[in-house]
């Protein structure tokens, strides 16, 4: 690969499959020593940590939270040191193939030089106030000297209210008090306990509300000046709730007694319930990450497909909302009816995912197990759900309520 511009391209659980020459240049490796490694030994220990559940949750839950978004990270070279880069990800699927998993292309710039740069000259303050995240520049003595609109926005405090206050007024008490002692260790020793890492911890706004932030701190060093620390910070409040919501989703979903199978818009399965797995009598590893025509006979297996790219192409509810009796298949190959119902589940007025609830025609689903898949979609939702009784009072919330309010 020929492109001046860095491209690394890994598989659906991270291994690496395309290594461009000026990636080798970028990151002082060749493509020999990294292709067929996970992707993680070019990242810090923080983002390693967590880069595997990235992208199983995308696969679970199809909500993207990097994938067609330019975001800058800390990346690591092949000699373990770091480097501020802007990346972009995009999503590469054979559609040809609807049981293909996604391969990812990732578009990598060393903007270290840059931001160096734009923070010893006039065009600094320019640049960070595009930026779409927090920047805050501290002083040795953790005197804040610059931050953009978005810090003002994040923790509600006007510009004469932050300018040369210290930047503990930013944190909760327990961190604040060790702030200054942090600092003056770091001039005393050298020894970097934050900067040049990924830390997530919590900061604190003007109304006294403390909210979960990623940061990174740099060093900068400009020749004639005093040194200088500039810190970066995303708040990942909503991603802590979107992974606190799937653990309790998945809570609920084992806890019922109604088969439950959740697939996604391309009839993958994410979700397989441990009754599920008692009806079909596959465990649900065997299933997770599947097509969903594995339970279906023949005859609804071969067009199944097109049933789903019908809907999202019209918007035609022919099974949505509906009880149906159709043929399944079990894993030992004989055919059973059984009487299904299909939910769907939306954020933003998309398609996120579709929740079928099955039981055999001797087994038909009642009041009781009908009650039970209602409670389980309204804790699915990504949305806020409040239930009233006709007299306003209200009966039952799910978790993105409470959460939000």
């Amino acid at each position: 690969m020929l492109s001046p511009i860095p491209i690394v391209a890994i598989d659906h659980i991270g291994t690496i499959t395309r290594f461009s020459t000026a990636a080798e240049q970028q990151f002082g490796v060749t493509a020999v020593e990294v292709l067929h490694q996970n992707i993680k030994v070019l990242q810090p220990p923080e983002i390693a940590a967590c880069h595997d559940k990235y992208l199983s949750d995308y696969l679970k839950t199809g909500i993207k939270g990097v994938i067609d978004k330019k975001r800058q990270v800390i990346a690591k070279k092949w000699d373990g040191s770091l480097f501020q880069a802007e990346i972009t990800v995009k999503e590469v699927r054979d559609m040809s193939d609807s049981n293909a998993q996604p391969s990812y292309v990732g578009y990598i710039r060393d903007i270290d030089e840059d931001l160096k740069v734009a923070e010893a000259s006039k065009e600094g303050d320019t640049l960070r106030a595009l930026c779409p995240f927090p920047v805050i520049v501290i002083s040795p003595r953790g005197i804040i000297q610059s931050f953009n609109v978005a810090t003002n926005k994040a923790f509600l405090y006007s510009d004469e209210e932050m300018l040369q206050h210290n930047i503990k007024m930013l944190m909760p008490e327990q961190v604040a008090m060790h702030h200054d002692s942090f600092l003056k260790r770091y001039l005393e020793t050298g020894q970097k306990n934050v900067i040049d890492q990924i830390r997530r911890v919590e900061g604190k706004r003007k109304d006294g509300k403390q909210f979960r932030v990623e940061i990174s701190v740099r060093e900068l060093i400009v020749e004639g000046a005093e040194k200088r620390y500039i810190g970066y910070l995303r708040d990942v409040a909503e991603e802590d709730r979107v992974a606190s919501q799937l653990e309790l989703n998945d809570a609920v979903t084992s806890l019922i007694t109604t088969p439950i199978v959740a697939i996604d818009p391309m009839g993958k399965v994410l979700k397989f319930s441990p009754m599920a797995e008692e009806l079909f009598g596959y465990r649900s590893d065997e299933v997770i990450g599947e097509n969903v025509k594995m339970l279906t006979s023949a005859a609804i297996s071969k067009n199944h497909d097109e049933y789903l790219a019908n809907y999202q192409r019209t918007g035609v509810k022919a099974v949505i909302d509906s009880t149906r009796r159709v043929p399944a298949r079990h894993k030992d190959g004989h055919t059973m009816q059984v009487e299904i119902g299909v939910r769907e589940v939306l954020k933003d007025g998309k398609t996120q995912l579709f929740v079928g609830y099955i039981n055999p025609i001797d087994n038909k689903l009642n009041v009781g197990a009908s009650s039970e898949v209602n409670k389980v979609m309204v804790d699915l939702s990504v949305n806020g759900v409040v239930i009233m009784d006709k007299d306003g009072f209200i009966m039952r919330t799910n978790q993105a309520c409470r959460d939000l309010f």
